[in-house]
């Protein structure tokens, strides 16, 4: 084998110089520069090329320093005549050639520096130093919403800092957050761009002093889940961890990765199953319209929110009798040794210890009244048993939470209930029989055809296709093929259809729609549906909620739960009588009487009003006539 030559080590000596940081290059840059100067100082010493004045050469000390003055300013040329010497003139011309080439180099050096530092900078790889701010780890379209929310939860703090790891470029993640925040909000927001699954990346934004982590599935991915474990599994698995627990929140879609993603999340990660929860919001407000309004209100940061109140005065009295001792509150349930207890036996006694669910617009809003609350026992009417009907519902569309819809609407009616599924789909009827083998109460009819056809659905409206009395409709959004926009879009056309062929109807049937975007919540009032359900917000509101208080995860565990207790949507002709007007004491009386609580009521008048929250009002003044 040829060994290299001399003049191809030193070129390969001079690239490995080049190739190094800038920091090392310059300094490297230097000593090689300055050795120039210091040498051609020494040969003229030596050679005594230098000029005798008063009869004395320079001594080598005064020789060097000459020469660098040559090398530092090529304006000191001008005062060497030739009459000096040609030797002395060409040392120190040399010497100053160097110091001109020495700093056009040094100056193109720190000129790509810093534009490297810069285009880092805007590329969002530079590290975050921040105590005590909200992360956000992932990026999808619920982004726009959880900052939302962030800002009005924070907005009393003096220093509200919220920052967001994902994969994409830091200036298209600004460009999109640009003009979407609430004005008026202290909030500040800085991105990065990185992995979130990645250690290295993790580092950059400080996660180790984040007050709370919330975790975004990428919405493009096959498997969200497998991307939302793993991001969480970098987190409590880091090698540079904390050592106090994370509060971290995450969204998981499919319940069959919950157990996995429970046990990477160490008791320190709390996750929200999305796909379960809106089904469920979906399947009770088809049957009590109005409903995700209530929910809407009870999570998002606007209005009444749900707080923890500690009041040891109430040692000893009932749940019953608590629930009339707050004329701006509602209290809900209780926090006794770490268990979440929603709309506990009224006879429940309260300890000192006890710590009070509630309904409020503020937790500094919580006080106890400071006088007696009278009821009218002459408006208040006794329970009556109710008589439920089966319901027959139509379910148009088809998404991945499709099956979950089902299982959830058959758990709800009773036996003889009929449920017809219109979807494009050609293997829809045996993967719903898969995935739901077990229906109870639902006799379930399939039928293959695009929702969004005018006639398609004119035919099933028709009296000979038995569904003349149709309760309910309910429309998925076509989600799993679609993107957001153009989703919403088709849903759009499949209401307004609607609109037109349920007008001439007897017996109109209650129409909701699942939305992706809420920005399109506003173009679909002109359907006339009777509501939306804006998955993504929904899920949004959840996380930030959690986000601030850990203790909400089993309030909503169990609100949300089949299981658990519920809200629900009654006439008030069932609880008093309408002859005169009454304040919202007696309302809570008369629910108090039958294991229930009262939360607000629904104005029927307004219940096609935006700007009136559709006649919502949860957690009114008691006291109001």
């Amino acid at each position: 084998m040829k060994s290299p030559s001399l003049s191809e080590r030193l070129r390969y000596g001079f690239d490995r110089r080049v190739a190094q940081t800038p920091s090392t290059l310059v300094l490297w840059l230097l000593g090689v520069s300055l050795f120039f100067p210091l040498a051609f100082g020494l040969i003229i010493f030596l050679a005594r090329f230098a000029p005798v004045t008063e009869g004395h050469r320079p001594v080598l000390g005064s020789q060097l320093w000459t020469s660098m003055l040559h090398f530092l300013d090529n304006g000191n040329i001008s005062s060497d005549p030739l009459e000096t010497g040609w030797g002395y003139v060409g040392f120190m011309l040399l010497s100053t050639l160097f110091g001109i080439v020495f700093a056009s180099v040094i100056t193109g050096i720190v000129t790509n520096a810093l534009t490297a530092r810069l285009d880092a900078m805007r590329k969002g790889r530079s590290k975050v130093i921040e105590t005590g701010h909200t992360l956000i780890l992932g990026w999808n379209s619920q982004v726009i919403a959880l900052l939302h929310e962030l800002a009005l939860a924070g907005a009393s703090e003096r220093r509200n800092c919220i920052v967001i790891l994902a994969p994409l470029d830091k200036v298209e993640m600004e460009d999109a957050l640009r003009g979407k925040l609430p004005r008026g909000v202290r909030l500040n927001v800085v991105c990065r761009s990185g992995n979130p699954m990645d250690l290295h990346d993790l580092e950059l934004v400080s996660p180790h002093a984040a007050k709370s982590i919330i975790v975004l599935p990428s919405r493009d991915d096959e498997n969200p889940d497998s991307q939302t474990i793993k991001t969480v599994l970098a987190l409590t698995n880091n090698p540079h961890r904390r050592l106090e627990p994370y509060h971290i929140v995450a969204e998981i879609q499919d319940a069959h990765h919950l157990e996995v993603a429970e046990l990477v999340g160490q008791g320190e990660a709390q996750f929200v199953l999305s796909s379960e929860i809106i089904s469920r919001i979906m399947v009770q407000t088809c049957r009590q319209s109005g409903l995700s309004v209530v929910y809407t209100e009870l999570l998002d940061f606007q209005g009444s929110e749900i707080y923890f109140h500690l009041e040891a005065s109430l040692e000893g009295l009932s749940f019953g009798e608590v629930l009339s001792r707050f004329e701006t509150s509602c209290v809900i349930g209780l926090l006794s040794a770490d268990n979440v207890l929603l709309c506990p036996p009224m006879q429940t006694r309260l300890s000192s210890r006890d710590v009070l669910i509630v309904i409020a617009e503020d937790d500094h809003t919580t006080r106890l009244s400071s006088h007696t609350s009278p009821f009218d026992d002459n408006l208040i009417l006794s329970a009556r048993a109710g008589v439920h009907p089966p319901e027959h519902t139509l379910l148009l569309g088809w998404n991945a939470r499709g099956s979950q819809v089902v299982r959830e609407l058959d758990f709800y009616v009773n036996t003889g209930s009929t449920l017809t599924l219109l979807a494009p789909l050609e293997d829809l009827e045996a993967r719903v029989l898969q995935e739901c083998p077990d229906l109870k109460n639902l006799l379930l009819r399939v039928l293959q055809g695009d929702p969004s056809d005018p006639r398609l659905l004119a035919s099933l409206l028709t009296p000979s296709q038995g569904l003349e009395g149709t309760d309910h409709i309910i429309v998925l959004s076509p989600s799993d093929a679609l993107e957001a926009q153009q989703a919403d879009a088709q849903t759009l056309v499949t209401l307004l259809h609607l609109r037109e062929l349920t007008r001439t109807l007897q017996n109109r049937p209650t129409v909701i729609s699942e939305m992706l975007d809420d920005r399109n919540r506003e173009l679909a009032e002109v359907t006339q549906a009777d509501d939306f359900i804006v998955s993504d917000k929904l899920v949004s509101l959840m996380l930030s909620q959690m986000s601030e208080n850990r203790q909400l995860r089993e309030v909503f565990r169990q609100l949300f739960s089949a299981q658990g207790a519920e809200i629900d949507l009654r006439p008030v002709g069932d609880y008093v009588t309408l002859e005169r007007e009454l304040d919202f004491y007696t309302l809570l009386e008369s629910a108090q009487r039958r294991g229930e609580i009262a939360l607000g009521y629904r104005l029927e008048k307004e219940s096609r009003h935006v700007g009136a929250a559709y006649g919502v009002r949860v957690n009114p003044p008691k006291n109001r006539r």
